[in-house]
């Protein structure tokens, strides 16, 4: 579906769960095209989340009624009692308008949070992907699985949760990068880059289905994070570590017994004593070296021993 000539999959246009603002509805009685973008879950101008079930029967709000107004029930949604968001949580709604023309663009927060920098199509996209990992979902950037059923409020917190992944950036995207690749620690493959994130780094590096500006800002502090923060296995064979300005973590034996000025005896007393950790490499039948920069000239466990089965 083309909306200002993007398309847009059709699971982010509402056509089950119609929505109203009630404040809108009080100032003109008359329902707004945005309402049923899906993504909009809230009115950024009133500060107030749409409503789709009837304050008063709890019944959801349905296309085929009488007035624009009123349920079916005789309530007047005009009349139902609203409770003001914070400022964050009308954040993407806000951007929608803006995108669609109904509120001016202003560019505030774009250096806290790099999607204030991306139009409308992009962030959905990445906020689709985030949202998919969180639930532990298989990735889905289109919403179908996300929307499927859900009621406003659900697709709201959802939304507003996967958003401020983005807040305070890079911190809490990093600290999303730790919760992905906790929720697939079950899996057998989770000592490889591709297992322990799963889904979304084939998105990033596989499938290559998601746009150039949202992969540009995903990728960078993505291999920020793990050139910064892997250590259960190989990072210098990645095609990324290796044309990119990240500082070489691994050594052989002998250039680690040298930086350490100890010979290959006193290196593997070291490892048997738990003063270095081993982990496994299936490349290369050698023994490699990592190192935390802040920890390597006190020669002390943050030495990495890997070697072959």
């Amino acid at each position: 579906m083309s909306i200002l000539g993007n398309t847009f999959s059709r699971s982010l246009i509402n056509l089950r769960r119609p929505r109203v603002c009630t404040e809108c509805l009080r100032e003109s009685n008359y329902c707004r095209k945005q309402w049923e973008f899906t993504a909009v879950t809230a009115c950024p101008i009133h500060q107030i989340m749409l409503l789709d079930e009837c304050n008063a029967c709890g019944k959801q709000l349905s296309w085929v009624r009488k007035n624009v107004s009123f349920c079916h029930c005789g309530a007047d949604w005009r009349e139902a009692p609203n409770t003001p968001l914070p400022e964050h949580e009308t954040a993407l709604s806000r951007l929608a308008y803006q995108w669609f023309g109904l509120l001016p663009r202003v560019q505030d927060n774009s250096e806290n949070n790099p999607l204030y920098s991306l139009d409308l199509p992009n962030i959905l996209e990445a906020l689709l992907l985030v949202a998919s990992q969180q639930k532990g979902l298989v990735v889905d950037t289109n919403g179908n699985r996300i929307f499927a059923g859900k009621k406003s409020r659900e697709i709201h917190y959802q939304l507003v949760n996967a958003f401020s992944v983005f807040d305070s950036w890079p911190g809490n995207f990093h600290l999303f990068l730790d919760q992905v690749r906790l929720l697939n620690k079950s899996l057998k493959r989770h000592l490889t880059i591709q297992g322990a994130f799963g889904g979304f780094y084939r998105q990033l590096y596989v499938l290559r289905s998601l746009s150039p500006p949202t992969v540009a800002m995903l990728r960078k502090e993505f291999e920020q994070h793990v050139s910064e923060h892997w250590d259960t296995g190989y990072l210098g064979m990645t095609n990324w570590f290796k044309s990119g300005n990240y500082r070489d973590k691994y050594f052989t034996r002998g250039k680690a017994c040298r930086m350490l000025r100890v010979d290959p005896r006193t290196l593997e007393r070291l490892v048997s004593e738990g003063k270095l950790r081993a982990i496994v490499r299936r490349e290369a039948r050698q023994l490699d070296f990592t190192w935390s920069k802040r920890q390597a000239s006190r020669k002390c466990a943050c030495i990495v021993l890997v070697t072959s089965p």
